[in-house]
């Protein structure tokens, strides 16, 4: 995760998402893991695909205010309310 936390801080998205990603296929059911890829995804201008994996991170963890917080941004880039 510290590599994650160094690319991101860092604006090495492309290699921020293949870590973020391979985060998630080895800890699938981790909240914590969804939210960073939904990050790296809004940082890089992809809200659908951001939206998908907060929705996870939520789905995993009803309390993750980080993730609601962030999937409502996702909504607000796509122009929908919901």
């Amino acid at each position: 995760m510290e590599r994650l936390r160094r690319a991101v801080a860092s604006g090495a998205w492309e290699e921020a998402e293949a870590l973020a990603r391979r985060w998630c296929g080895a800890r699938p059911r981790t909240a914590e893991a969804w939210w960073w890829r939904g990050r790296v995804a809004m940082q890089r201008g992809e809200p659908g695909q951001a939206e998908r994996a907060l929705r996870e991170a939520v789905r995993l963890q009803r309390d993750h205010a980080g993730a609601w917080h962030m999937l409502g941004a996702a909504y607000g880039m796509m122009d929908r309310p919901d």
